[in-house]
């Protein structure tokens, strides 16, 4: 007797295509419809780092995440072009490498993928990520109508693992602490590689309180209130939408600052 599929409506077709667009979507929202103009060896490092902070997003390895979004048609620089042409005109990538001088994994990771994009364990993960981002994006999207304790709260739950950016460009991860009995108890634990620290729930409800009254731009994170971890709460309800911020710290919070390494 053949054993049941664990997901008998599952389409991994149909899965692929749905990754693939989610994942160009985002890269093309980071790049914000701009394309290089200045063809020269500086190109490929500044589009992969649009292309790390997309695979951070999806929980993926950035030259997967690179290989997945020149499969989409959505990342092009002078290396990538001149790879795909030279395998267009039949080059192995042996005659690729002593033409470019580019190593074989280099190329490799130039090309799409020409058949599956993950093995069958990977897809569902796959969809899982799709998942979680169109999850999170929902409740931002509530909150921002809802604004309530309640909506922030789901949230805050949903965003745990995700990379911040504090105003200065320096990324942060945080998880909800969970107590004895198994629940989330009204704690933040942030994760800062060398040290982690606490943010309390009460600091986030007061900051959020204090954002929702805020009118304009709130210029610094102490902007809105003397509160214990506000440069954490800062970028996070920067992320949320909940408040407005100047130009030069929207540059570090996106991850965009070159000087600033993520996790």
């Amino acid at each position: 007797m053949a054993r049941s599929k664990k997901k008998p409506n599952y389409n991994s077709v149909k899965a692929d295509q749905d990754f693939l667009k989610r994942v160009s979507d985002y890269y093309q929202e980071i790049v914000d419809g701009r394309r290089y103009s200045d063809k020269n060896k500086s190109e490929d490092e500044a589009a992969f780092k649009y292309v790390i902070q997309t695979a951070e997003e999806f929980n993926v390895t950035p030259i997967k995440m690179r290989k997945l979004l020149i499969t989409a048609g959505v990342y092009s620089t002078v290396t990538s072009e001149i790879v795909a042409n030279l395998h267009a005109e039949g080059k192995s990538v042996q005659e690729i490498q002593a033409i470019t001088g580019l190593k074989k994994s280099s190329i490799n990771g130039y090309l799409p993928y020409s058949k599956v994009i993950y093995n069958q364990s990977e897809k569902s993960v796959g969809a899982d990520r799709i998942g979680l981002y169109r999850k999170r994006n929902g409740l931002i999207s509530t909150l921002q109508k809802d604004l309530s304790d309640e909506a922030l709260w789901d949230c805050i739950i949903a965003h745990q693992d995700f990379l911040f950016h504090t105003s200065s460009g320096l990324p942060f991860k945080y998880s909800v602490k969970v107590g004895k009995n198994g629940q989330y108890t009204k704690e933040l634990i942030i994760d800062r590689r060398e040290e982690s620290k606490t943010l309390s729930w009460s600091s986030i409800v007061l900051a959020f309180k204090n954002a929702v009254a805020f009118e304009g731009v709130v210029t610094k994170p102490k902007a809105l209130g003397d509160i214990r971890g506000i440069s954490y709460i800062y970028p996070i309800f920067y992320h949320f939408g909940l408040i407005q911020v100047p130009e030069k710290f929207k540059v570090n919070m996106n991850g965009k600052n070159p000087k600033k390494k993520g996790l």
